[in-house]
């Protein structure tokens, strides 16, 4: 039944968008293969690194979540986010699945979910900081403008209430 309403919706969301391929993949031939071939490679590490963070959050003395499982939890949940239209919860969505199909108490992989946001939304937060205050105080190069680049990093919360393990 599900392979049947992915099929449909396939065919109904993305097959439309595949006749717009020309123009991407023209720029695609027209890459420098040294670019494309970086971009994958830093794909890649993401990927990995994205993996380590799941297993060191969920991997716990007792359960059975290892490299493997860690890889397939994410990479299913990676997958479910890119073919579920619905701003990740597919891909939240299928990680708890699959966390609970693991033998995870509802508690635990609640507490690991808000873990696991934390710490890898907190490339972002420190980015924004990084580059607000870089901007405002001159560190880098180009325009300044308060509104995008003091407020927003001065607006960073600065400790969180974190679950104890994070």
């Amino acid at each position: 039944m599900l392979a049947a309403l992915l099929g449909v919706g396939f065919v109904y969301y993305v097959l439309p968008h595949l006749v717009d391929l020309g123009p991407t993949l023209r720029r695609l031939r027209d890459g420098r293969v040294a670019w494309l071939v970086l971009g994958v490679a830093l794909e890649g590490c993401s990927l990995f690194g994205e993996v380590a963070l799941f297993r060191g959050v969920f991997a716990r003395p007792g359960n059975r979540i290892g490299w493997r499982s860690s890889a397939e939890i994410t990479l299913a949940g990676a997958a479910a986010t890119k073919v579920v239209a619905t701003a990740g919860a597919g891909g939240v969505a299928v990680t708890v699945w699959g966390l609970r199909a693991y033998g995870l108490s509802g508690a635990a992989v609640a507490d690991g979910m808000v873990c696991f946001g934390i710490l890898t939304y907190a490339v972002y937060v420190a980015a924004v900081a990084i580059a607000g205050f870089g901007l405002w105080f001159g560190v880098f190069s180009g325009p300044a403008p308060v509104g995008l680049t003091l407020i927003p990093a001065a607006s960073l919360p600065l400790s969180s209430s974190s679950p104890s393990r994070c």
